[in-house]
């Protein structure tokens, strides 16, 4: 289990372009990799209400199995718990699942009704950066969310925090903002699926 520290935001149209000419990133390679996730929950949302998230992402030739717990935070920013471990596939490791601390008093029968709700594919470039004091991972993501014959595109950049303090990660979104236009994200992939699946948007405009 880890605590993930992460500062999510949206960009605009020609934000991915911005981003790569940015001078923070002269001379710095990304890593390149291609996310495939499958997202899992019953099917009346169970885990959704619980603020949790559960998926299967293939990368680099295997299969990881994560699941995250409600974020604190806000604007953006988030700090919520994070379990990941690989598993041989083709399904999910359900007593792994079963073990964990945020699974407790969830009780087999929620396990068994278990099912693939909607999935994102995406393309991440990541940058590792030094930021004063700070380590930083940039992790530009371009794809799209499908869900019940629908689409929506994937077009974020999550900073998340590898060492130092989080007020680091303010700091560079206002440095990057200079010339990227980008705003704070509140909303998950997982939250983006999940209303893309239920044909609605509860949630307020940003």
């Amino acid at each position: 289990m880890s605590h993930e520290i992460e500062l999510k935001l949206a960009l605009g149209p020609e934000g991915p372009a911005a981003l790569r000419g940015h001078p923070l990133l002269d001379g710095l390679v990304p890593r390149l990799t291609t996310l495939g996730n499958t997202y899992f929950d019953t099917p009346e949302g169970a885990l959704e209400t619980a603020r949790m998230a559960l998926r299967l992402r293939r990368a680099d030739g295997r299969l990881l199995q994560t699941l995250k717990t409600r974020g604190q935070g806000g604007g953006g920013l988030s700090r919520r718990g994070e379990w990941e471990w690989e598993v041989p596939g083709p399904g999910l490791d359900l007593a792994g699942l079963a073990a964990l601390p945020p699974m407790a008093g969830h009780g087999d029968a929620l396990l068994a009704r278990l099912v693939p709700r909607f999935a994102t594919d995406f393309r991440r470039a990541a940058w590792r950066l030094e930021f004063g004091e700070a380590r930083i991972e940039l992790a530009l993501d371009l794809g799209e969310i499908r869900a019940a014959g629908r689409t929506v595109a994937i077009r974020e950049l999550e900073l998340e925090l590898e060492a130092g303090e989080p007020e680091a990660l303010w700091d560079l979104a206002e440095a990057l903002a200079e010339s990227v236009p980008l705003r704070p994200a509140d909303t998950s992939k997982a939250a983006r699926g999940g209303a893309l699946l239920a044909g609605t948007w509860p949630l307020p405009e940003g």
